[in-house]
């Protein structure tokens, strides 16, 4: 195995190290990139769910408060109107899901999973905490989480003292047991739930040219590279070594290496020039005095 072949086995394995993980690195920051820009489209998403649900609790709600004593209209609860508009930005952003869920909600349907109880109970426990990300127990969704406090008189007029409650709104629900909320209370939390393979698919299609750029840039320094260790360094150790090897087997012929310069490579020749001049020398001693010419 030549000299010239182990060091551009080196210099590839050194290459193909170095460029995988220069794109462990990137595509690292690809992936987080591309996460948190689905969690800024889920945070838009919950704004807009806030805002659906202030605005129906101050306006909506207490104008339809008369109609709703003799008949139940879904119109009328905030948490309807927030479904019905979240829906409509799903569309848009397929990969979003939207969901409330409450440890004690009026709708079944809207019942916390254990998971999401935990999350409910943390701000419930943390009244200043504001949001929560994540990935789901089952490893296969990001999440992001909002609170859902009591912030609004009409949300007390449904839940507040259970005499209260309309009575078309208590046939609908009959086992609801929804009430007692106060001011300011977390009584639900929103969540976003985005799949991880989209962050994964956004990061993989933003690598792809950057990986061919970097295979390329790599290829250019290992031929580079190459090029340079073979005039700086093989070529000249190639020549002292056929050198050495001629001399050992008797040769003489050959001339001073030109050992200019000041690293290692030039002192071995200026080295080897002294070698060869002594060992010619001892030679030319040995031959006079006995008459003896072996030079060739």
């Amino acid at each position: 195995m030549s000299l010239r072949f182990k060091m551009n086995l080196a210099l590839i394995i050194t290459l193909f190290i170095g460029t995988t993980l220069i794109g462990v690195i990137i595509f690292s920051s690809f992936k987080s990139q591309a996460e948190n820009n689905v969690l800024s489209r889920a945070e838009l998403m919950l704004d807009n769910a806030s805002a659906v649900r202030l605005y129906m609790s101050e306006h909506v709600t207490p104008l339809l408060a008369r109609q709703s004593k003799r008949a139940y209209l879904p119109q009328s609860v905030p948490a309807h109107a927030v479904r019905r508009s979240t829906a409509q930005l799903e569309k848009k952003f397929p990969f979003l899901r939207y969901n409330e869920a409450s440890i004690n909600p009026t709708n079944p349907e809207n019942k916390a999973t254990a998971w999401e109880q935990e999350i409910i109970r943390g701000f419930i426990d943390s009244p200043d905490k504001a949001k929560q990300t994540g990935v789901t127990p089952t490893g296969t969704h990001l999440y992001l989480s909002r609170p859902v406090k009591v912030n609004s008189e009409s949300c007390q007029g449904c839940h507040g003292d259970p005499a209260a409650m309309p009575l078309t709104l208590r046939a609908h629900y009959k086992n609801s047991e929804a009430f007692g909320w106060k001011n300011g209370q977390v009584v639900a939390a929103q969540f976003v739930k985005i799949p991880l393979s989209v962050p994964l698919q956004m990061a993989q299609q933003s690598f792809k040219p950057v990986l061919g750029k970097i295979i390329l840039i790599a290829v250019g320094i290992a031929i580079l590279a190459a090029l340079l260790l073979n005039l700086i360094v093989v070529q000249r150790v190639q020549r002292i070594s056929k050198t050495a090897n001629a001399i050992s087997l008797g040769s003489t012929k050959f001339g001073d290496f030109n050992a200019s310069g000041s690293d290692e490579i030039a002192t071995l020749e200026r080295s080897f020039n002294r070698m060869r001049r002594s060992l010619s020398n001892a030679i030319d001693l040995l031959e006079e005095k006995t008459g003896n010419y072996t030079r060739m």
